[in-house]
């Protein structure tokens, strides 16, 4: 009976196989293995949180002048409301960001290049997995 070294629902690393959902990888044709660590892009959500503070900010340092302009433009929504509407994309902006989660690759090294394997937010699942493969390589040696 072959070692299972790692397994779980879409997992399995054994002595011999690395399976990955519906992807099976030779252990014996990888060199290393490591992970590629994404950050979530960010741009977005402090692009929104800069635009929700702007309402803010005018009508807190220009109060007058903000309530004149919007009077001026027949605005239907009121500067009140302007400020309540920064608030609410500020909050939404910092929610995002709060929310976002890091990508964890596990990149393979074989003789024909480089493969990226298994993808997850979940870092201790993929350090597991890491650890598995490396257990697997070695046993192989």
């Amino acid at each position: 009976m072959e070692q299972t070294f790692f397994e779980d629902q879409n997992v399995t690393v054994t002595a011999s196989r690395f399976i990955d959902g519906s992807q099976t990888y030779v252990v014996r044709n990888i060199t290393s293995v490591d992970v590629a660590y994404i950050p979530p892009s960010r741009s977005i959500p402090i692009f929104l949180f800069l635009v929700g503070v702007v309402p803010i900010a005018i009508e807190h340092y220009a109060s007058k002048e903000w309530n004149n302009f919007i009077t001026s433009t027949g605005s239907i929504i009121s500067a009140y409301n302007w400020n309540l509407i920064g608030i609410a994309v500020v909050a939404f902006a910092l929610l995002w960001l709060i929310l976002q989660s890091n990508r964890y690759i596990i990149v393979l090294r074989t003789s024909g290049g480089e493969v990226e394997a298994l993808e997850s937010t979940k870092r201790k699942h993929i350090e597991s997995v890491v650890s598995a493969l490396n257990q697997s390589i070695i046993s192989h040696a």
